[in-house]
């Protein structure tokens, strides 16, 4: 498996890897600023603006990746946050697939 850079506190990234043979597929990317949620209970997108690998022709954009060739993938993520308010603070992850929520791809990350 290969090994992507990791990003720094209050930033993410999300990278993926697919062998289909005989071609790699593999794309990184992540936000390199800092990102604040709309609200407590609100979806709120998480965006991209840089991308470190790029190895079968990815397109991305705000928060869409786009793989251009279907098969089965490995999507792999690392998101930090941190908060100023007291108390235990949970955020919950998960990605969508045209728009759809992806079943059992959720996380929660909690902070006390």
């Amino acid at each position: 498996m290969a090994s992507y850079p990791s990003t720094t506190l209050g930033n993410f990234g999300i990278s993926t890897l697919a062998v289909i043979p005989p071609l790699l597929y593999a794309g990184s990317w992540y936000s390199s600023t800092s990102q604040t949620v709309a609200g407590a209970n609100t979806e709120t997108p998480l965006t991209y603006n840089s991308q470190s690998v790029n190895v079968g022709g990815f397109t991305y954009g705000g928060s869409t990746i786009t793989i251009p060739v279907g098969g089965l993938y490995e999507i792999t993520h690392s998101i930090q946050f941190d908060t100023t308010s007291r108390g235990t603070n949970e955020a919950y992850f998960w990605l969508k697939k045209n728009g759809a929520n992806i079943p059992q791809s959720g996380s929660i990350v909690s902070i006390v």
